[in-house]
Formats: structure tokens, sequence, C-alpha cells
């Protein structure tokens, strides 16, 4: 539960700057793990994002906090090189 939580913060968080879906990725992947994302996490977190661009705000947070909840359960996120 205090995973997920946190991740709908880091989403409603998100949300509430005025830029683009990719800017918003670019942000949260460099907030969470340190750097800007690979082509492929670029490309799977976007499909995630795009099937909630025209639904209501309340589904663009669910989508938002999906992408912040997988942030939070990569390794990058939860072990320091």
């Amino acid at each position: 539960p205090f995973v997920l939580e946190q991740a709908r913060h880091a989403a409603e968080k998100a949300l509430a700057v005025e830029t683009s879906n990719d800017t918003r990725l670019d942000a949260a992947f460099l907030a969470t793990l340190g750097r800007p994302p690979r082509d492929d996490e670029h490309k799977l977190m976007m499909s995630v994002v795009a099937r909630s661009a025209s639904g209501s705000a309340a589904e663009s947070c669910e989508a938002w906090r999906h992408v912040y909840q997988a942030l939070f359960g990569c390794l990058d996120f939860r072990y320091l090189d």
C-alpha cells in the first residue's frame, strides 16, 4: 500500500505541471532513476500513458501511477550501483 500511495502522489505531482507527456516521462525517469529512459523503456511507458490519452483526469492519473509504480519497482531504483 505504501508504494501505491507514493506512486499516486508522484503521478499527481507530475500531472500538476503543464508539459508534454514526453517531457513528463523524462522527468519521471530522472527523478526516480537519475537517468533518461532508454528507447525501449520510453516506448513501453508511453504505451501505458497513451491508453488514457483521451480519458478523464482520473484515468490519466491512474496511468501515470502505473508508470511510477513500475519505476519504483525496478532494480535501478532499489539498488545503489
